[in-house]
């Protein structure tokens, strides 16, 4: 098995040579280490998460899916650092040991476009059928015309403008109404789309809107049901796309989306906590400093310890809380 400092090359070297040693109870046990990781990326310490899992690869009693997860988590934390060569090679790692792995349905796009790489770079073929449209979108696919699902910018050229307004936080049980201020001087707008999610929660959810050609200002609103009875945080950003799904403006994106607090200051650490008890969760996207995150524990061995077949939906008995 390669170590992976070779690699990844000078970057991953620079981690080893200055970060200090983790300080664990069980500091050469790499499920207690694996666990310490998941609670620094938990914590949004992407670099403290790294420092753990390369002291991970350093043990000689590592099982390959253990040093499998390792290379898994590693790679998630360096998309979140936006490192992308270091997750590429990260996740090229994993592909050696289970090259059957595949990412699930509803996985980041940020997250995706490094596994697509590192597929291609195994001479994988990229999953299809169902996993395709994910694959699709996270890839770069047409959606946005050309650039990731909420990245990208606005195609060149567009005279739209759009301004989302909510409120900074409703109470528990409440819906979220997101006011919209369009500007739209060409008649370019066809479809306005409002992309929401639960902080630390499943992927995007979308909401398609279709103004009337002149209209000035909509309004989106996320249900009660779906907002959810416990305390948190909704992120969201909003799209104006064209005839042809291209992006003419948008307010906010997947990386630094706009948020309102579900039940007032504390919400969001009360929605972590509860994320946090339940160990069978995949990360999913967060949009936290600038940078596509990943949160709720990922326990790997529930991706990677499944039995044979390489399609997806062949390869986890992965658990999904929505809150």
């Amino acid at each position: 098995m390669r170590h992976f400092v070779r690699p990844a090359g000078v970057l991953l070297a620079a981690f080893l040579l200055v970060a200090p040693a983790p300080t664990l109870a069980a500091a050469d046990d790499p499920e207690a280490m694996l666990r310490e990781a998941e609670r620094s990326y938990e914590n949004l310490e992407y670099e403290a998460a790294l420092r753990i899992l390369i002291a991970v690869q350093q043990l000689k009693e590592l099982t390959p899916i253990q040093r499998a997860r390792a290379y898994l988590y590693m790679g998630v934390a360096f998309t979140a650092l936006g490192r992308a060569e270091n997750a590429v090679q990260a996740f090229v790692e994993v592909l050696k040991i289970r090259s059957d792995f595949r990412l699930p349905d509803g996985v980041s796009p940020s997250i995706r476009a490094m596994f697509s790489q590192a597929l291609k770079r195994q001479g994988i073929p990229e999953p299809s059928a169902a996993g395709g449209a994910a694959a699709g979108q996270a890839g770069g696919g047409g959606e946005t015309g050309g650039s990731a699902e909420g990245t990208g910018q606005p195609v060149a050229g567009s005279a739209v403008e759009i301004v989302a307004k909510s409120p900074s936080k409703v109470s528990p049980g409440r819906p979220v109404t997101i006011d919209l201020a369009i500007d739209d001087p060409r008649q370019q707008l066809r479809e306005v789309v409002v992309r929401w999610r639960r902080y630390k929660g499943p992927d995007y959810s979308t909401i398609h809107l279709r103004p009337r050609p002149g209209k000035e200002r909509l309004a989106a609103t996320i249900p009660a049901q779906e907002v959810g009875a416990e305390p948190g945080r909704v992120l969201y950003y909003v799209e104006a796309r064209d005839a042809d799904g291209n992006v003419l403006a948008r307010d906010g994106d997947e990386e630094q989306p706009r948020g309102v607090d579900i039940g007032g200051a504390g919400g969001a650490a009360a929605a972590g906590g509860a994320a946090r008890k339940s160990r069978r969760w995949l990360w999913w996207t967060l949009g936290a400093g600038g940078a596509a995150a990943l949160a709720g524990g990922v326990i790997a061995a529930v991706l990677l310890g499944g039995g044979g077949g390489g399609g997806p939906g062949a390869n986890a008995d992965v658990t999904l809380t929505i809150q």
